[in-house]
């Protein structure tokens, strides 16, 4: 999805509906991370996996993309999408 289609697609809801992010096995949580980074598309098969992966500084097709995350406040240990 690109910038684009997700704000085509969200301007369809009230400017103060809530914007969430799935919790680490349950739940929901608030978007608090927003980070830019590069991808190396369909890199992972596995079911466990997202099918994207970070990029190499030196590999010749990065992709650019903007990292959405949020976490739980009330968890003792800083999870991977609050880095």
């Amino acid at each position: 999805m690109t910038i684009e289609e997700l704000v085509k697609l969200l301007e369809k809801f009230p400017p103060q509906t809530r914007v969430v992010v799935a919790g680490y096995q349950n739940g929901y949580n608030d978007i608090t991370k927003i980070h830019r980074l590069a991808l190396q598309l369909n890199a992972y098969q596995c079911w466990s996996c997202g099918t994207h992966a970070l990029a190499a500084p030196d590999l010749s097709d990065r992709i650019p993309a903007i990292f959405l995350g949020g976490y739980n406040p009330h968890c003792p240990q800083v999870l991977a999408s609050d880095r």
